[in-house]
């Protein structure tokens, strides 16, 4: 039976995220529509009544309210309700008695309140984490109100992968206690729901605070999928491309077989894969050429559709790495990835400093770059009294003449004062020098075709969260630094098998790539996800940044 498909604002993202409209059709779905939208006009006053309604929303009041309107007028003979969270009874109650005309056919709850990303990675693709960087007591409502829509989406991811965890939070955060207290209500409210039979080794949910590393947001990125974030930005999938009229591109895993095979790879990997793309692409094309007879010429046809799907995924992706090679160059990115690197990851202030002068000085570089640099310096040297705040500032006064860069500088302060070493309490450069599980990502240089390979001099950086989950592995996360409730503080004895980590204040397509990686190391010992409200790159997290402290800067 062909439907119709109802979503709310949020639904329509998370199924636009894994159906594409392909699939739609192969499902029969007829149209897919926003609820309490009136029907479109090629629609009109089309009789629906043949065609089932499927309604998939969020239990909120609002969607009630639209689904109540449709049961008292139906357009459809039968309806399949679907909530993507917990449905409370008085709701359930109203729907039951709003069904005069008998044609709900199925109420469930399905748990799908998150925004897939990748395989390992979801998000809630808020529009900001500012609410994280501030004291509770000047929350306003819109503040507490995103704070519920988090718990809902991690509680919901919880019963969507049957998982009631061993549940850890960052010490130094009072909003990781405070989602870890509230998630842990739920669960305890919520018995029936969560009342299957837990393996011996409970799964693990970490609550990390973003406060904690606000370097990791800063850095250059050089793998496919951060890098597009940091230098194009992605929302949803969709990115939009400078040099592209056509409006905007899909990036996604879930149906771009190209991009969930390259999206760690490197910058110039990337370049040479392309390549060997196009050139599968264009043997094609001769393929399709040599028609000689009638059977030939069906085959063209019956894979036309095939064809030109592969001819809009290589010109995308093609398009995609020359803007990316574009952006590098302009903006002397290896040049400036390259100091960053080894600010980050080895000690040498004084020779630091220089690099980072030498750079704020060059007119040829793009001023929020001098910016990003100055900020990265001065978080790095804090600790070692060696910050040099204010010669920074100076030095970005006299270098920047981009307006907007201007008002960003007294952020450098901000950033010492509310993320700087004495409001942290994990070592977030010493970590550095550990040896690690899986070594750098990074691959050693080559030319390709005449770009440069990304050196593992830029993917040398690993993020906090790569050593949280190396201890958290290993069983030797400290309480200290990681409690855990009463009854339940004792230190597993058992490798975790399924991790959940939920970051505060935005993750980072970098920590992505460390849990992408720690999953292909660990194989099926042991499972990572992880899940924020957003996912930054440093200009949203700047953007917070501003939005949190922006009332105390003087321009």
């Amino acid at each position: 039976v062909s439907k119709v498909l109802y979503l709310d604002e949020t639904t329509r993202g998370i199924v636009a995220q894994i159906l594409s409209q392909s699939q739609a059709l192969a499902q029969d779905i007829f149209l897919i529509h926003q609820l309490g939208l009136k029907m479109p006009p090629t629609v009109g006053h089309s009789d629906l009544s043949a065609l089932s309604g499927v309604i998939f929303c969020r239990p909120t009041h609002a969607n009630i309210e639209k689904i109540i309107q449709h049961l008292e007028r139906p357009k459809h003979g039968k309806y399949y309700i679907f909530f993507s969270n917990v449905l409370e009874e008085p709701a359930l109650s109203r729907l039951a008695h709003a069904d005069q005309y008998d044609v709900v056919e199925q109420v469930q709850e399905v748990f799908a309140d998150v925004y897939p990303i990748n395989y390992d990675l979801w998000s809630l693709e808020q529009a900001s984490q500012a609410l994280y960087y501030e004291e509770e007591k000047l929350w306003i409502a819109d503040n507490q109100q995103q704070f519920e829509r988090e718990l809902d989406g991690l509680t919901a991811f919880l019963l969507s992968v049957k998982k009631r965890p061993l549940i850890r939070w960052q010490k130094s955060s009072h909003f990781a206690l405070k989602l870890a207290e509230r998630v842990r209500d739920v669960i305890d409210t919520e018995k029936e729901l969560f009342g299957w039979t837990e393996p011996d080794v409970k799964p693990l949910l970490l609550i990390l605070d973003r406060r904690e590393d606000p370097i990791t947001p800063l850095l250059s990125q050089w793998t496919y999928q951060a890098m597009v974030h940091e230098l194009l930005g992605i929302h949803n999938s969709r990115c939009k491309l400078q040099t592209d009229k056509k409006g905007e591109i899909v990036l996604n895993p879930f149906n771009d077989e190209f991009f969930a095979n390259n999206k760690s790879v490197t910058f110039g990997d990337l370049g040479a894969n392309i390549k060997k793309l196009v050139d599968r692409f264009s043997t094609q094309v001769k393929g399709s050429k040599n028609i000689h007879s009638m059977e030939d010429m069906q085959k063209f046809v019956e894979n036309y559709g095939d064809y030109l799907a592969k001819q809009g995924n290589v010109s995308k992706h093609v398009a995609v790495m020359g803007e990316l090679s574009s952006i590098v160059s302009r903006r002397k990115l290896l040049d400036i990835s390259a100091i960053e690197q080894e600010i980050v990851c080895s000690n040498d202030w004084k020779r630091h400093f220089s690099d980072v002068e030498r750079s704020i000085k060059d007119p040829s570089m793009a001023d929020y770059d001098k910016l990003r640099l100055a900020m990265i310096y001065a978080l790095r040297y804090q600790s070692k009294q060696k910050d040099k705040a204010s010669e920074l500032r100076t030095l970005l006064r006299t270098n920047v003449s981009d307006a907007e860069v201007l008002k960003l500088i007294p952020l450098l302060d901000v950033l010492l004062r509310h993320f700087g070493c004495h409001k942290r309490e994990m070592d977030l450069f010493e970590e550095e020098k550990n040896d690690n599980i899986i070594g750098k990502l990074g691959k050693i240089a080559k030319i390709v075709n005449g770009m440069d390979e990304v050196q593992n001099i830029y993917t040398q950086h690993n993020p906090l969260l790569h050593h949280v989950l190396e201890k958290a592995v290993k069983r030797k996360l400290p309480i200290s630094d990681f409690p855990a409730f009463q009854g339940t503080h004792k230190q597993q004895l058992r490798q975790p098998q399924y991790i959940i980590v939920y970051y505060i204040g935005g993750a980072t397509f970098e920590e992505a790539e460390v849990v992408s990686q720690l999953n292909k190391h660990f194989g099926s010992q042991t499972e990572i996800v992880l899940g924020s409200g957003t996912i930054h790159n440093s200009r949203s997290f700047l953007e917070d940044v501003k939005n949190t402290f922006g009332r105390n800067l003087i321009d």
